[in-house]
C-alpha cells in the first residue's frame, strides 16, 4: 500500500525524502578551498599589478636599451615566483604549527599531515 500524506489544506503532498547515501552531497571545504584560491590569486594579481606599476620606468629603460618583450615579461614573472614561494613556506609553517595543538584537542586527529601539505603544494 502506497502512503499518501495530505497536508493542512485537504490537497495532496509530495512525501519528503531523505537524500540517499549514494548521493554525493555539497562538501562545504571544496567551497572554502575555491574561495581561498580565487583569494589568493586576486591577491597575486594586485601584488604583480603594483609591482610592474612601481617599476614602468625601470621597464621603460628596459626596453630603450634593446631588452625584448619576452625578457621583460620573464623579469616580472621571476619577481611574481619570489612571492608566491615566500608565500607558499610562510603558509606552510604557519599550518604546520598549530596542527600539533590542535591535533590534541580532536579525537583521533593525525598529529602533523606533512604528506597533505606536500600534495597541496
Amino acid at each position: 500500500m502506497a502512503s499518501v500524506s495530505v497536508g493542512c489544506s485537504g490537497r495532496r503532498s509530495r512525501p519528503v525524502v531523505a537524500p540517499s547515501p549514494c548521493q554525493p552531497l555539497p562538501q562545504p571545504n571544496g567551497y572554502f578551498a575555491a574561495g581561498a584560491f580565487l583569494l589568493a590569486v586576486i591577491g597575486l594579481f594586485g601584488v604583480v599589478s603594483f609591482t610592474v606599476q612601481e617599476r614602468v620606468l625601470e621597464l621603460g629603460v628596459r626596453l630603450a636599451f634593446g631588452a625584448t618583450p619576452h625578457r621583460i615579461v620573464q623579469f616580472v614573472m621571476r619577481d611574481a615566483r619570489i612571492v608566491v614561494v615566500i608565500g607558499a613556506v610562510i603558509g606552510c609553517i604557519s599550518a604546520l604549527l598549530p596542527s600539533r595543538f590542535l591535533s590534541s584537542m580532536l579525537f583521533a586527529a593525525a598529529g602533523r599531515p606533512v604528506r597533505g601539505y606536500s600534495i597541496q603544494l
